[in-house]
């Protein structure tokens, strides 16, 4: 595994969520992926179909964990936490870089917890748009992971940063290593899950305009 990525002078970005780039190359092995890290998938997925019941809420709002994941809820959302560490250790290594020894330790079950940063929000112009969607019988999702940034710093043979977006559906997860605090940061290491909403460009309002109006079915009666 190469030490830094391919062209070390410069800040590499990654266009696109359908780019090859994204796919990882060096996936964890299976016995890690179904055993190890398992608990850390079922608690992403947990909280993506509370998400959706949420998505619909027109205030700014708070949960408790223990409203997503029940009496472990502190066992799920440090699981949860390492889903992320996964994905940033994933990502280090697809793109041939050094994973952080410390997002390593602490996945295998030792360490301290590493300094990323993961913070939740929702754009109100996607959850309308999408509400726009299901109203005009159009099958909308968004999924998507955002341009991937990072910068190499040669002399010290680290990186300094990485940081990237992951969407679903009105919701986005922004995730950095390292945190700028230098420790775990972000609202899902709260002791309450607080969800802010945001607006975003009216481009996405404009897709509007392309899509079809719902049409109800014609019902004929059958011939006698």
């Amino acid at each position: 595994m190469s030490n830094g990525p391919k062209r070390p002078r410069k800040t590499r970005y990654i266009y696109g969520p359908r780019s090859k780039e994204l796919s990882f190359e060096a996936p964890l092995c299976t016995k890690c992926n179904n055993q190890r890290t398992q608990p850390s998938d079922i608690a992403f997925f947990d909280l993506f179909r509370f998400l959706k019941t949420q998505e619909q809420l027109t205030e700014d709002w708070g949960v408790k964990w223990a409203d997503i994941y029940g009496a472990s809820w502190d066992s799920s959302r440090t699981d949860l936490f390492k889903y992320f560490a996964k994905h940033v250790g994933c990502t280090f290594a697809s793109h041939g870089l050094q994973v952080p020894s410390e997002i390593a330790e602490w996945l295998m079950g030792g360490g301290a917890i590493p300094p990323l940063e993961v913070f939740l929000w929702q754009s109100e112009t996607r959850r309308d748009y999408l509400r726009e969607c299901e109203r005009r019988g159009v099958s909308e999702s968004w999924m998507r992971t955002s341009d991937i940034q990072y910068k190499w710093n040669a002399r010290a043979q680290k990186i300094d940063f990485l940081h990237y977006s992951i969407d679903f559906r009105s919701f986005t997860f922004y995730i950095r290593y390292p945190s700028e605090t230098g420790t775990p940061n972000g609202n899902i290491w709260e002791g309450e899950l607080r969800v802010s909403r945001r607006t975003e460009p009216e481009l996405i309002l404009l897709l509007l305009a392309f899509l079809p109006e719902k049409r109800e079915n014609q019902h004929t009666s059958p011939p006698l």
